[in-house]
């Protein structure tokens, strides 16, 4: 349900654990406990029924490449291997990934029965990611901040957020930069972590994170690009001794982060990171201790580039333009 199909490269990509999580979510979201699902790595018969439901057939794509991701995989259940083969054999052309770190026994197993594929679901979303960014989200009539900068365009990330099946796909690739992080998995586990969000589409996400994570969160309504903090009744003694990852749908000027950044420290808090959807990193904000995840990075040539992405101030009497260290022009 989450395949990502390039037909340019004439390519399918499936990520296997993100199938397996996604099975059990519609079951298990009742209960009481907390469940960390980014855990839940066998393959079990709900994500092969996935599979075989999944709305692309071998036959749609009999000249397509299938990519088959067994990161975050460490086993198959014993009455699913078999169906899992039969699955992966009506592909004329599959290649299984295996990451550095993939259980020995399960590359073994199924590494030798296949060809090995050199790009993962991570590398695919990037590029997926960028086309969807474009086709969906793009809005060239830009936009005037409340502090006077002009932006050329605007990113309108609402129509990830507006779909279940699409915040999905980008949170979990939010949720594997975070899980690969050791000092979020320590403090999490020692119940030291918790998310930040203080804008609604921040919100969205966090939802979305905590539940991947099991992870808790704190919402605060409202800072967002507008200088506002609606009145909420805070007690600093519930903040001391936590560190907190501030969530925002997309950080370019990092206006808002610090801003979040400021409310935190000032009840009591720490903050150890950030992430979210989309970050261009044109700002001097880094994480301050190594924990930041987005599902899609810009550098600034990238975004000048591939989004026409521009920064005005009216100190600018002509359209600034990004230019390398070096050359000629304004920055």
């Amino acid at each position: 349900m989450f395949e990502i199909v390039d037909n340019e490269n004439k390519r399918v990509t499936i990520s296997l654990h993100m199938e397996e999580i996604y099975s059990h979510l519609p079951d298990e979201l009742m209960i009481e406990a907390k469940i960390e699902f980014f855990r839940q790595n066998e393959i079990s018969e709900f994500c092969l029924d996935n599979l075989v439901n999944m709305r692309i057939t071998s036959n749609m794509f009999e000249n397509y490449e299938c990519i088959l991701d067994f990161s975050w995989i460490n086993s198959v259940f014993a009455n699913q291997k078999r169906e899992l083969s039969e699955w992966m054999n009506k592909w004329r052309n599959i290649k299984l990934y295996f990451p550095i770190s993939c259980n020995r026994e399960i590359k073994s197993e199924w590494g030798k029965k296949y060809k090995l594929a050199e790009i993962s679901y991570c590398d695919a979303f990037r590029l997926h990611a960028k086309k969807y960014i474009l086709e969906n989200c793009y809005e060239p009539e830009g936009y005037v901040t409340q502090t006077g900068t002009t932006l050329g365009v605007y990113i309108n990330l609402k129509k990830i957020i507006e779909n279940t099946r699409i915040i999905f796909q980008w949170c979990y690739m939010i949720a594997c930069g975070l899980y690969e992080n050791e000092h979020f998995k320590k403090k999490k586990n020692n119940g030291a972590m918790a998310f930040f969000c203080h804008t609604m589409n921040g919100c969205c996400i966090a939802g979305v994170l905590s539940v991947l994570l099991a992870c808790d969160l704190v919402y605060v309504d409202h800072l967002g690009p507008y200088n506002k903090l609606n009145k909420i009744d805070f007690h600093r003694d519930s903040y001391e001794s936590r560190e907190y990852v501030i969530i925002s749908d997309m950080v370019c000027q990092g206006n808002e982060i610090l801003r979040a950044k400021n409310i935190v420290e000032y009840l009591g808090g720490e903050v150890c990171g950030y992430a979210g959807f989309v970050k261009l990193d044109i700002s001097n904000i880094h994480a301050p201790k190594a924990v930041e995840s987005f599902a899609l990075v810009y550098s600034p040539m990238e975004a000048s580039a591939e989004l026409k992405y521009t920064i005005t101030t009216k100190l600018c009497d002509i359209r600034c333009e990004y230019k390398k260290e070096g050359e000629e022009g304004e920055t």
